[in-house]
């Protein structure tokens, strides 16, 4: 499989079918905390704040996806990076 097969999609999101698949992930995860609990307000909140999410479907399916949230330094001194 190589990437440039895969449909990615990065605007107008399902997030019901992000959070699903994510689930999905985490239940096959030996650490599924490191995905997190964002919840579909949590995830709108960040999406209008500069945040973005790209999915990665094969025939349809989804296979990858990939979520960036910027950060500033406050943010980062918050939690402690």
């Amino acid at each position: 499989m190589k990437l440039n097969e895969l449909n990615c999609i990065n605007e107008n999101i399902n997030l019901d079918e992000y959070i699903d698949f994510r689930e999905k992930v985490k239940k096959q995860m030996e650490y599924p905390e490191w995905l997190g609990d964002l919840s579909k307000d949590d995830l709108i909140k960040l999406i209008n704040s500069d945040s973005k999410i790209w999915i990665y479907y094969l025939n349809e399916e989804p296979i990858c996806s990939m979520m960036l949230i910027p950060s500033d330094e406050k943010s980062l001194l918050k939690m402690w990076i």
